[in-house]
């Protein structure tokens, strides 16, 4: 019986279609007016969608893969004594559903430096332009997601394989960096072959795959290469931020800084490697004469570009890098001298001599069991102080005794930190959470003691030790704003959008059944049931509500593609909030197309029900007054 319903349901719908139309274009005309109505449901919709997702690129800025940020600092405020975001408070805020990310802040030359002051032509006394950076986590969301091409960058030399990885702003360096200094600076400083390959303009500069800058290393300045990757923009920090290091080095650097026992060589990369303080050549006796000056200039030279003092014994020649009396009266116990091992190698092979390890007279090792990860820090106890060792756990004695030392406590935590929403309805929640506000149906807040106190002696009070950045507060309260804003102005428009479909329905059911009466009284005669036909014009409503559906994502997806087209040169104008992905103003959401359907479905279904007790189309009436 259901499969007659849909066979007649479908012949007469779609002969409406046809250039004849023996039975009127009624369904035709149907099926256009609501084309246009949930068209323009879904303009006003995804319009609505497109604005709210954008406001939160522009306001608080949006992270693929990760989400929406909130800028959080420990709480300043509030009347418990403000601590640094520790370890267990960001493991907490985990616990709770959100992603935390803490970085540091480097300016001030803090760790890393030019070469030269005046390579960074802007380095003045205005803080706004000075060289900074971030220590971030390399494997965390922070990481900036709008890289350059690899294929445009030219590839890391096998030599520099194991250096420190740096990201480098494209913009700011264009701007900032005198290329013509950078060289003065280096000059004489590198092997010929490692000279000769350094940019000789700021484009060669933004392709080259190594940098040079100092590393603060205990009390002294190392010249240290780093890995490149040229960033467009960060996402994060403030709009001088010029580069970004792994969070792994700044710890290595902080602990270092504390226990001058330590020896980590920053400068020797991940591995820091170990650092030559003396070397000796080979025996000379056996040298022809030319053979023994050409080594002697070479021999020479290697000990000038390192600054180190050579003495000829006639039969051997050595040199010491540093001054021997300063390093025996200050040097013996901070590890303070000598020169990096991995660049006495590269000067050595580019001036042509040959170094193995038995010709190391003195050698600086790293201190054993060092490693260093994002949260913490590990090293022999016997390298550190005794203040130290206490802040973190000892396992072991002797020399086999290993202290791990957390880096992020309430002294030494992190001052800043960015926690995600997963998306834009997730953030009042995620701002609920970190403020530490009660909510009915949430656990309560002091459950996460690291994250919440109470303040106050009579009123136990929740106060949160995070507070959310005055600059993310102010765009927070403008989102809020235009949200409320647009949901105040959505119901109105919603319930015209309703108003007038129902009115359009109303008037053009009414017609296709006046117009079809004769024919049900026809079908009804030749054994058609009323229930089948009954089914048989619900069918062809909801034909017409599906088709026009169709047509109208059709063209949502076609006026979206448009518009991704027109928005192409914002996204260039604006890539620092667009992070160079197309601005989607239309974006076709699946609820959306579902909800404008089950709406228009069941508008019709009920409009056509009591069309068809109006129109007497039931069992109860004679079927003479169809024929009326």
């Amino acid at each position: 019986m259901s499969m007659v319903a849909i066979k007649l349901a479908c012949l007469e719908y779609f002969r409406a279609m046809t250039r004849r139309a023996p039975g009127g274009r009624d369904f035709l005309w149907m099926t256009l007016l609501m084309f246009f109505v949930q068209l323009l449901a879904l303009v006003i919709l995804t319009a609505r969608e497109g604005v709210l997702e954008r406001s939160v690129d522009a306001f608080l800025g949006n992270k693929p893969g990760y989400g929406i940020p909130i800028w959080s600092l420990p709480n300043f405020l509030g009347e418990n004594q403000p601590v640094q975001i520790t370890t267990e408070l960001i493991k907490e805020v985990e616990q709770g559903g959100y992603l935390a990310a803490p970085y540091r802040a480097l300016s001030n030359d803090r760790l890393i430096r030019m070469t030269d002051r005046e390579i960074w032509a802007q380095n003045t006394n205005v803080d706004e332009l000075k060289f900074s950076g971030l220590a971030v986590d390399f494997n965390g969301p922070l990481y900036p997601a709008n890289i350059l091409n690899r294929d445009v960058q030219a590839p890391v030399p096998e030599v520099f394989a194991d250096a420190w990885p740096i990201v480098l702003d494209v913009k700011l360096f264009r701007e900032n960096f005198d290329v013509e200094r950078y060289r003065q600076s280096l000059e004489g400083k590198l092997p010929q072959s490692q000279f000769d390959a350094l940019p000789k303009d700021i484009d060669e500069l933004v392709k080259s795959p190594i940098i040079w800058l100092n590393t603060r290393v205990h009390r002294s300045e190392r010249l240290t290469p780093f890995r490149v990757t040229w960033s467009k923009y960060f996402g994060i920090g403030s709009s001088n931020t010029a580069f970004m290091l792994p969070i792994e080095m700044y710890n290595l650097y902080t602990l270092t800084k504390e226990n001058p026992r330590l020896c980590t060589f920053l400068e020797g990369g991940p591995e820091l490697g170990q650092r030559i303080r003396s070397l000796r050549s080979g025996r000379l006796l056996g040298m022809k004469a030319e053979e023994k000056a050409a080594f002697k200039a070479s021999f020479n030279q290697l000990a000038e570009i390192f600054g180190g003092e050579v003495e000829d014994r006639g039969s051997r020649m050595s040199v010491y890098f540093g001054d021997r009396n300063k390093d025996r009266n200050f040097l013996r116990e901070t590890c303070d001298a000598g020169i990096a091992e991995y660049r006495l190698q590269l000067a050595a092979a580019d001036l042509g001599l040959s170094i193995d390890e038995k010709q190391y007279d003195e050698v600086l090792k790293t201190s054993s069991m060092v490693q260093a990860w994002p949260d913490r820090v590990t090293a022999n106890c016997e390298a550190l102080s005794q203040r130290t060792r206490e802040t973190g756990n000892v396992d072991g004695e002797g020399d086999k005794c290993i202290a791990t030392i957390p880096m992020a406590t309430r002294k030494t935590g992190y001052s800043e930190m960015l926690l995600f929403a997963r998306n834009r309805l997730d953030i009042a929640r995620l701002v609920d959470f970190m403020s530490c506000r009660p909510v009915v149906g949430r656990p309560d807040p002091l459950v996460n003691e690291h994250l919440c106190t109470v303040a106050g002696e009579e009123v136990k009070i929740p106060e949160s030790r995070l507070m959310i950045n005055q600059i993310y507060e102010d765009s927070l309260q403008r989102f809020g704003f235009l949200t409320q804003l647009l949901n105040a102005i959505s119901g109105p428009i919603g319930l015209v959008m309703i108003g007038m479909l129902i009115a359009i329905l109303w008037v053009q059911l009414g017609t296709v059944l006046g117009h079809r009466r004769f024919r049900y009284a026809m079908l009804l005669s030749n054994g058609v049931t009323w229930f089948q036909l009954k089914m048989m014009i619900v069918i062809q409503v909801l034909l017409g509500v599906c088709i026009s559906l169709v047509f109208a994502i059709a063209c949502i997806i076609a006026v979206k593609f448009l518009l991704l087209l027109r928005m192409a040169p914002l996204t260039q104008i604006f890539e620092k909030i667009t992070l160079g992905n197309p601005i989607d103003v239309m974006p076709v959401q699946i609820p959306v197309i579902i909800m404008v359907l089950v709406a228009t479905v069941i508008i019709a279904i009920v409009l056509t029900l009591i069309h068809l007790r109006l129109n007497k189309l039931s069992p109860r009436s004679p079927l003479e007054r169809l024929l009326s």
